[in-house]
């Protein structure tokens, strides 16, 4: 399969936390396995472990610091996720 890259950008209060979480829930839907990342620093709206938007929709996440540590969560797994989403990635080193 040849990998799909989808970028949200846009200011503040655009929708793009809301159009990621989407389409997780879609992936979901069809059967994908979705591992979630967002920045360790992004505390906003939320408890530790949860993508949250604007609007209160929610998916557990990994934190992460750097991108480094996105490479890492998967160093020692046999099998790469159908789906990678990041949010905030801006935030991350």
């Amino acid at each position: 399969m040849t990998p799909n890259l989808k970028l949200y950008v846009g200011p503040m209060f655009s929708g793009k936390s809301t159009k990621l979480l989407e389409q997780v829930e879609r992936y979901k839907l069809a059967k994908k396995e979705v591992v979630c990342f967002k920045p360790a620093m992004d505390t906003r709206y939320t408890r530790e472990g949860v993508i949250m938007t604007h609007s209160g929709m929610s998916v557990p996440c990994v934190l992460v610091s750097k991108g480094q540590d996105i490479i890492n969560y998967f160093s020692n797994k046999e099998d790469l996720p159908d789906v990678i989403a990041v949010d905030e990635a801006f935030m991350i080193d």
